[in-house]
């Protein structure tokens, strides 16, 4: 990448560092890398760490019943813990293999090739439906996602805090016969990982692998499905670290302004309270467990997307193997509307916290909007003109931020609906005012349209980063899927370049009326304490 080739010319030219080029340092690393012991190792540790030049640095809150330690104290801790004897760490036995029993392999029941992308589409017997674009674009790369709907909109508002923390919670806890630190050192050396996550609308599952290690990336994605795990450990020292991080939350004006915000616009919802004590009493480790394994028990609605350097004649009997062999009971499910709608109407929140004498502004606009595949670039396409103008004001006429956030989207389900905001930092003394003509530039931007110039350059950008995305897994990747959850056909990636160049300020300005309309607006200000 050119930022790799620009950093290491700027390094060698304030700092002289040497700069012979990739080639040369892998040449390097390939000769010296399988000389190192570890002594050498181990040695470098020992001359480094010394009690010789140390520096100590100790925070903590600022309250009368947190007292601060003298110098002599926190040394101590430190002098007695380097002289406390430590048991040597034992190895857990890592002989077994990854999986306790190879699965019983299923088969694809279909294909179908689409030959203007260069995607070839299997379904399996068990109902799973695979996604293949073979690239050669990074040639130690191969990506999949896949993805079925529910989620926890499933999951009742009870429910909710231990359902939508299920898959990280799982996720931590290891797989099959292995804890997560043994699982580390027994993939030592092997590029292959997998992890899930499961969303609002959909439970998913994600991962990677270099070429060579396609089928550990395979019994990864299938162990995800049919043998997780839980740990008591994990789960007990991670209530641990959030019970630590809440304590002093309420300190963070941040924190505190974003709480404020949410409970609003969401109307105090259930499913939007703040991280505090309540959200970790609430955390479950059965019924996490449970709520993953119903998501995950069912593959046979999945989509499976995969993307980069392989083989088709490779990864066909991979496929078969562990994902047509995945359990499958033949449900008919989706997602459910959760009812989390934002309140209506214009309103504003006032946050005094902190004593720093800095403001945070966010104006929010929103609404029920239709959703088509065109409009959602249309909204994406004025938003990046109107950052110019914005930026302009608020920053370089007025000079007070020192930068602006203008951002937005769409979504189609539950309902479709449209979001926009600006952001921004500036003197609590100037909070009124920016907002005003924030609020100008978005008016005079409805009734006259972008400047001709700013147009130009934001679809001068968008055909040069489309040139560019045709070469990028990740691009392909995204694509595939947007096209695949929203039904649309995949000859459409290539109707970029004609969308983009049929922008007009008309249609620009028309989007601004609409995706900017006040009629539900927030306007929230996070102001020092008085």
């Amino acid at each position: 990448r050119s930022s790799r080739h620009t950093g290491e010319l700027t390094s060698h030219f304030l700092n002289q560092e040497a700069a012979p080029g990739i080639e040369y340092e892998l040449e390097l690393t390939e000769k010296f890398l399988p000389t190192l012991s570890l002594a050498e190792v181990s040695d470098i540790g020992d001359h480094w760490m010394t009690t010789e030049n140390r520096v100590i640095l100790y925070t903590a809150p600022e309250k009368e019943d947190v007292p601060v330690p003298a110098q002599d104290e926190i040394l101590a801790v430190i002098a007695e813990s380097e002289a406390a004897e430590i048991e040597a760490y034992q190895e857990a036995d890592l002989s077994s293999p990854l999986m306790k029993e190879e699965p019983v392999a299923g088969s694809i029941v279909s294909e179908t090739y689409h030959d203007l992308v260069d995607v070839t589409e299997w379904k399996l017997s068990n109902g799973v439906r695979v996604v293949l674009k073979p690239t050669d674009f990074k040639k130690d790369q191969v990506s999949f996602t896949a993805f079925s709907p529910g989620g926890h909109s499933l999951a009742s508002n009870e429910d909710f805090i231990p359902a939508s923390s299920a898959a990280g919670v799982i996720a931590s806890s290891g797989i099959g016969d292995y804890k997560t630190r043994d699982l580390r050192k027994k993939m030592a050396g092997i590029r292959a990982q997998t992890r899930p996550s499961i969303g609002e609308l959909y439970e998913n599952l994600s991962g990677n692998a270099s070429p060579e290690d396609l089928e550990t990336l395979f019994q990864l994605a299938h162990m995800r499905f049919t043998e997780p795990r839980t740990d008591e450990e994990i789960f007990s020292a991670s209530l641990t670290q959030m019970r630590a991080a809440v304590k002093n939350r309420l300190n963070n004006p941040a924190a505190v302004f974003g709480d404020a915000v949410e409970k609003k616009l969401y109307q105090n919802h259930p499913r939007h309270q703040p991280f505090n004590e309540a959200y970790i009493d609430s955390q479950n480790l059965i019924e996490s467990f449970e709520f993953y394994q119903d998501r995950y028990k069912d593959a046979g609605d999945f989509t499976f997307i995969f993307v980069g350097a392989f083989d088709l004649k490779i990864i066909r009997p991979l496929v078969e193997k562990y994902l047509a062999s995945l359990p499958s009971q033949g449900r008919v499910e989706t997602w459910r509307d959760i009812d989390d709608d934002k309140i209506t109407g214009q309103h504003e929140v006032v946050v005094r916290k902190g004593i720093e004498p800095k403001s945070s502004v966010r104006i929010n606009f929103y609404g029920p909007a239709e959703w088509s595949y065109y409009e959602q670039y249309l909204l994406g396409a004025m938003i990046d003109v109107l950052k110019i103008p914005m930026r302009e004001a608020l920053r370089e006429d007025k000079g007070g931020v020192y930068g602006v956030g203008v951002g937005g989207g769409m979504s189609r389900y539950p309902t479709g609906e449209f979001s926009t905001s600006i952001r921004f930092g500036c003197d609590p003394e100037r909070v009124e005012e920016l907002i005003e003509t924030a609020l100008d530039v978005v008016k005079t931007f409805q009734s006259e349209g972008p400047d001709p110039d700013d147009l130009a350059s934001v679809k001068e950008m968008q055909l040069r980063g489309i040139e560019k995305s045709f070469r990028e897994n990740g691009f392909w990747m995204s694509a595939l899927q947007t096209y695949i959850k929203n039904d649309i056909d995949f000859d459409a990636v290539y109707k970029r370049v004609e969308r983009t160049e049929s922008l007009t300020a008309e249609k620009i300005r028309q989007a601004a009326i609409k995706y900017f309309d006040d009629s539900n607006r927030m306007i929230s200000k996070l102001l020092p304490e008085e």
